[in-house]
């Protein structure tokens, strides 16, 4: 197991980058020897267009908020240092490295591709075959305690799926 993973989560305009939907919040958080650590990542995201209403009902997230955001071009390198040459986990992380790659690509920059990725999503459909996979259910079959578990972004995202992780890595070694 490396000793540095990054744990990170995006919320997005939509689900299909290639269509136009953009990045409006990114949260990650590191882990060092599987240990959460108190230094983040995190950023709102100008998508340069509003957001619908319906989705700011969900992620809480308003378009007139975001309009004093920074543009993704003015955050992709802080991110990539962020990032370093660490290991990415996520739960359904191909969602989230399709959106990242599509504007890191967009801007000529390197994508992700080389990094290691930890799809938790793919993990607890191997090792917990029977089991729905959701973080949710992970959250309250593991008994994970964080104080912001009831509120919505991706920091509070990422922190659960380390914490899961962290979890399924103690019961199943091999992963």
């Amino acid at each position: 197991m490396p000793d540095r993973i990054v744990s990170i989560d995006i919320e997005t305009t939509g689900a299909d980058p290639q269509a136009g939907d953009k990045i409006i919040e990114i949260g990650a958080i590191e882990m060092i020897d599987l240990e959460v650590t108190q230094n983040i990542f995190h950023q709102y995201v100008n998508p340069t267009f509003p957001i619908s209403e319906f989705l700011s009902s969900i992620t809480g997230i308003t378009a007139e908020f975001l309009l004093s955001q920074p543009h993704f071009s003015s955050v992709a390198s802080n991110l990539l240092e962020f990032i370093s040459d660490s290991p990415l986990l996520s739960s359904n992380i191909s969602f989230d490295m399709r959106f990242l790659n599509h504007e890191l690509s967009g801007l000529g920059l390197s994508n992700l591709a080389q990094h290691e990725i930890i799809d938790l999503l793919k993990l607890s459909r191997d090792h917990f075959p029977r089991e729905p996979a959701n973080l949710d259910y992970y959250v309250n079959k593991f008994d994970i305690k964080t104080d912001e578990k009831e509120t919505r972004g991706t920091i509070v995202d990422a922190t659960i799926t380390a914490l899961v992780f962290k979890k399924c890595f103690s019961i199943t070694s091999d992963i």
